[in-house]
């Protein structure tokens, strides 16, 4: 039988404590019995792979989150220290 299949490999943070499967092949059958059947078939299966991907991905967004905000506090903090460097050249120079 003729099946789509959809393979995704997502690359992760080592440091993160768990995650969802990082890669993953979804098949998804498909009807030939007819050109009609395989058209509707398809758009069935296409919209379950849409389904089950934006399912998946939303998965990973929810278990980066923390992973995102300690990054972020980090940029945060090294731009507020070269903005401190920033404004002590200034007044050097004054």
């Amino acid at each position: 039988m003729t099946s789509l299949e959809l393979t995704y490999t997502i690359s992760h943070p080592s440091d993160l404590a768990s995650h969802p499967p990082a890669s993953a092949t979804l098949p998804y059958a498909l009807d030939t019995s007819s050109p009609s059947a395989h058209l509707q078939s398809l758009e069935v299966a296409l919209a379950q792979a849409r389904a089950d991907l934006n399912e998946r991905l939303t998965e990973w967004k929810d278990a980066l989150k923390d992973v995102e905000k300690v990054v972020r506090k980090k940029k945060g903090k090294k731009a507020d220290e070269d903005e401190d460097d920033e404004d002590d050249e200034d007044e050097d120079e004054a």
